[in-house]
């Protein structure tokens, strides 16, 4: 795996590497999903410590930006999956 580029150099560059950026690309949604649900643990948490609503709002805040994040990554994939695929075909 051939490594090139200040600004993308844990990406590969070249096409054979297809594996490895999916790898990436699935490492990156897990420790996201690990960082959402963390917060909303610790939120929950500070709810029942302070009796706070304000924790109440931060967590539906963070369950919204969480399904945001899960509908894009998603349609990227449907994107790159169906779209370029078809589009490479073509070419």
């Amino acid at each position: 795996m051939r490594l090139i580029g200040v600004p993308g150099a844990l990406w590969p560059q070249n096409n054979n590497d297809a594996i490895t950026r999916k790898i990436y690309l699935v490492l990156i949604l897990r420790l996201l999903i690990f960082i959402f649900v963390a917060l909303l643990v610790l939120s929950g948490a500070m709810y029942v410590i302070k009796r706070d609503p304000r924790w109440l709002t931060f967590a539906w805040q963070i369950i919204r930006f969480a399904v945001y994040i899960l509908l894009a990554s998603g349609l990227f994939y449907i994107l790159e999956r169906f779209v370029l695929t078809g589009w490479k075909v073509l070419l």
